[in-house]
């Protein structure tokens, strides 16, 4: 797994925060964790819970799945009275989601986050991040909003330019059911035996193409990361290639060059 970290890019669809100290705009007054030196907010007079909403930055390209999107607020009290903040998270053409209640009386900025759970990408690339501020009277400031994201990682495949592959044979172990992929790997390196070779198993032989357990995606990343030998040595098959190679019984597929 890994993270990202969005942070505010524009007003979202609602701002109803009336407080601005010490930047351009509300979005920019929440960029960073800067105390008083620029924040926005509600008052009581905005209305008892007031919600302010900001777009947020897209996810790099290197996320393949969204597994958690967790909005926090750094926020505030002007006076020592208890107030609900609540973060809060809208999808692209959906309605807003809150966080439960979190109440606070803190004069000194205090951190709270919620996990929204998980979405798509496109989900995640068009939604918007706040909170719902409580005012009860007094007013609430907001210093920073921001999404943390956690993700599984597109797979970055090893590249070398140097390596050819000059054959590849899969082998089927009927004996105990499972696969062994061997890398031949020109005439001044050693041939590899993939290390999914004993670790993979599937019931039954497949008949042309992948579909089962021995057969995945993750099975490709496991064979890269069998060794640093075997991964310096495997540069340039793709995951379409693996399919293919996969769904072959013993005649090698690519010939010199590949």
């Amino acid at each position: 797994m890994a993270t990202v970290v969005l942070a505010p890019t524009n007003n979202g669809s609602t701002m109803s925060w009336s407080v601005l100290v010490g930047a351009a705009s509300k979005w920019e007054a929440c960029l960073t964790n800067d105390g008083d030196t620029s924040y926005s907010g509600a008052t009581w007079v905005d209305g008892t819970e007031v919600l302010g909403l900001f777009g947020m930055d897209n996810l790099p390209s290197t996320v393949a799945k969204v597994t958690d999107v967790t909005v926090t607020v750094i926020v505030r009290r002007n006076n020592a009275s208890l107030a609900n903040i609540r973060p809060a998270l809208k999808l692209s053409g959906g309605s807003v989601q809150y966080s439960g209640s979190n109440f606070t009386s803190s004069t000194s900025y205090v951190t709270i986050s919620y996990s929204f759970g998980s979405f798509t990408i496109a989900e995640v690339n068009g939604m918007e991040c706040g909170a719902e501020l409580g005012t009860n009277f007094w007013s609430t400031f907001c210093t920073q909003v921001y999404a943390t994201v956690t993700y599984i990682p597109v797979a970055v495949y090893p590249t070398d330019p140097l390596v050819r592959v000059s054959g590849i044979t899969r082998t089927f172990r009927a004996w105990d059911k499972t696969y062994q992929v061997v890398l031949n790997l020109g005439s001044n390196m050693t041939n590899y035996v993939s290390p999914i070779s004993g670790k993979i198993q599937s019931a039954i032989e497949p008949a042309v193409l992948p579909s089962g357990p021995g057969y995945t995606r993750a099975d490709y990343e496991k064979w890269l990361a069998g060794g640093s030998a075997l991964a310096k040595r495997f540069p340039q098959i793709p995951y379409e290639v693996w399919l293919k190679v996969m769904g072959q019984k013993q005649a090698p597929l690519f010939g010199p060059g590949y």
